[in-house]
């Protein structure tokens, strides 16, 4: 899984460390070293699904499957602190480490918020309820009108699978026609940016790649789909392993799956990726270097400048893997209206001090693909000087 002379077949919405350094006007030396409080550079924002049930699935990779999912009422606080924020936060994230946000019923009233702004929103969702939606509330029009013409702006459908019998048994439901469905809503959102004349949000597509969805067939089709829809992108992928474990447990994921599986994929996929990343849809492979359990050496975390996540079950934490009772010993305080409390959430967030090893990776806990690429950059650097 080295990367040595690899290239990277990432398109800039996904290069996060250079995102980070954009919001910081290319000053690395700004952190923890600030002299002016500076606004992290997005919210991730995990809305409690219908307040019953945190997700009306049961992915077999769910990276949140071991996690406790409390689920708390804090909606209200959370809209008013976006006011208070007054658009210095600029772009707010919609999803969750267990949960499902479009079945919270105040997403869209999030939304609109976060517009009216001048921010930009993504919205990361199995894609379940969006044709239900889609007949009650005209959810698919009403956020292509809150984006304008904010391409920032995204809707991300984690589909998984080529058929509907793949889709079902990963996603663990009898509910077969729901692929179809969600097909169908990706086709009616694109349809819908077209008759606006282009304008509207990004729509993506993700395929994690389990033994039951993984065929060059599968591969083929969900490909094909995604031209002739006429999404923005689509990102291969292999689930890595479920978080709340020890580490030794995920490099024996590692060694079993993500090792072998790796050039199988690879192969598989090299006559479906995009020969350039100008084209469209963006179709690439996200090869596991980028979330390998080897990398995690870093002693400090700067993620609090990328992201500052509201966690489902009403609390403020410092990054979106951990936001979860299972973590309780790195919440950083309780989710509130008030823009004091906020600063001083943020600040806590950055401690120079804090290290991951022993309040993270010792208990089973650790980045996504964002933070530890902001941490394992940010330390080469550091170490650099």
């Amino acid at each position: 899984m080295s990367n040595t002379k690899r290239e990277d077949p990432r398109i800039d919405e996904y290069k996060y460390f250079k995102q980070l350094m954009e919001h910081l006007n290319h000053d690395v030396d700004v952190i923890f070293n600030e002299k002016e409080f500076i606004f992290p550079k997005q919210l991730e924002i995990h809305l409690p699904s219908d307040h019953l049930n945190p997700c009306p699935l049961r992915c077999s990779y769910c990276a949140g499957a071991l996690y406790e999912k409390s689920l708390g009422r804090w909606e209200m606080k959370a809209l008013h602190l976006l006011d208070a924020i007054d658009g210095r936060v600029p772009q707010h994230i919609y999803g969750g480490a267990y949960t499902e946000p479009i079945t919270n019923p105040y997403l869209t009233t999030f939304i609109a918020k976060t517009r009216e702004y001048g921010n930009s929103f993504g919205i990361h969702t199995s894609g379940f309820f969006l044709k239900e939606l889609q007949a009650t509330t005209k959810f698919l029009n009403e956020i292509n009108t809150l984006a304008d013409n904010d391409r920032k702006s995204y809707l991300q459908v984690s589909l998984d699978a080529g058929v509907s019998w793949s889709w079902a048994k990963v996603k663990r439901t009898n509910k077969k026609h729901v692929f179809w469905e969600i097909i169908d809503s990706l086709r009616e959102a694109v349809e819908i940016r077209e008759r606006r004349g282009g304008k509207g949000h990004s729509i993506r597509l993700g395929y994690l790649i389990e033994e039951e969805t993984a065929s060059p067939e599968q591969f083929a089709i969900i490909s094909n789909l995604a031209k002739e829809i006429g999404v923005d992108s689509l990102r291969f992928s292999i689930p890595f392993a479920h978080y709340n474990q020890s580490f030794s447990k995920v490099r024996e994921y590692k060694n079993k799956v993500e090792i072998p599986q790796e050039k199988i994929y690879e192969k598989w996929l090299e006559p479906l990726v995009s020969k350039s990343k100008e084209e469209r849809p963006y179709i690439f492979w996200n090869y596991p270097w980028f979330t390998d359990i080897d990398r995690f050496t870093f002693n400090q975390c700067i993620y609090s400048y990328f992201q500052i996540t509201l966690g489902a079950d009403g609390y403020y934490y410092p990054c979106s893997t951990v936001a979860t009772p299972t973590a309780s010993h790195l919440r950083l305080g309780l989710i509130s209206s008030e823009i004091d409390d906020f600063f001083e959430i943020v600040k806590k967030a950055r401690n120079p001090e804090f290290d991951p090893r022993s309040m993270c990776f010792d208990k089973g806990l650790r980045c996504n693909r964002m933070g530890l690429e902001c941490n394992t950059i940010y330390s080469s650097l550091k170490n650099e000087t």
